[in-house]
């Protein structure tokens, strides 16, 4: 891992997976975007990328793979939250990040789960557009399996790749 930044991202399990992959390669054709692999991020930048594949494994095997509600679809000017779906904010990803920043020595900091579609820069009015589009009934659930480190040290998605990912094993839930 010599990439400039490492991720942290908790990814839908695979039968999840697809259904987010489409929505997000159709947007991205839409905008003339790049697609990107579902996921939502729980940490942007890991601190030690050396030591962080040790401490996701251990993590791993004490939480068991859980669901997040997805609430609400929202833009934003931001590049990497053009478009997204939030995450109902308590219960497992809340305490799993908080575990996973303590495990990492990470700083904290405010968390806003969500689930990006889209990667760009629109105007207001293209992301309205496009956010209108998506036609997804709300709230649903959404199965976390799997944590994965992933190399995002460039701002060209293409280049990003997956690392490590580790599948949820345990049996017993974080306190939330």
């Amino acid at each position: 891992m010599s990439s400039s930044r490492v991720s942290l991202w908790a990814l839908p399990a695979a039968s999840d997976r697809g259904t987010y992959r489409l929505w997000i390669e159709r947007l991205a054709r839409l905008a003339g975007s790049e697609p990107f692999e579902p996921h939502i991020t729980l940490l942007g930048s890991v601190p030690n990328p050396e030591t962080a594949v040790a401490a996701l494994e251990a993590i791993a095997t004490t939480v068991h793979p859980f669901t997040v509600e997805l609430t609400a679809v929202v833009d934003t000017v931001e590049h990497f939250r053009c478009v997204v779906l939030t995450v109902q904010a308590e219960g497992q990803v809340v305490a799993l990040r908080e575990e996973l920043v303590d495990a990492l020595g990470a700083p904290h900091s405010d968390f806003w789960p969500h689930l990006s579609l889209l990667y760009a820069d629109l105007n207001q009015s293209e992301r309205e557009q496009l956010r209108n589009g998506i036609g997804i009934v709300l709230p649903v659930s959404l199965m976390i399996d799997t944590l994965c480190l992933a190399d995002t040290g460039s701002n060209d998605v293409r280049s990003w790749s997956l690392v490590k990912s580790v599948s949820l094993k345990g049996t017993g839930d974080l306190p939330s």
